[in-house]
C-alpha cells in the first residue's frame, strides 16, 4: 500500500499510535520535524527514508 499525502506547514498531525502496521516514510519535497510517545525527535528532507 502506498499512501501519498501532503501536510500544510506548521498543521501537523493529530497524536495516534501505530498498530498493527510498519510505517515508512520517504520524503519526496521539503523537510518535516517529527517527535514520538517517547520523546524521540528528528528531522527527515528530501530524499531521506525513515
Amino acid at each position: 500500500m502506498l499512501d501519498d499525502f501532503s501536510v500544510s506547514p506548521l498543521t501537523g498531525f493529530p497524536d495516534y499510535p501505530h498498530k498493527g502496521f510498519e510505517a515508512v516514510t520517504y520524503m519526496l519535497q521539503g523537510g518535516i520535524t517529527h517527535q514520538d510517545f517517547a520523546g524521540h525527535k528528528g528531522t527527515i528532507h528530501t530524499g531521506d527514508v525513515q
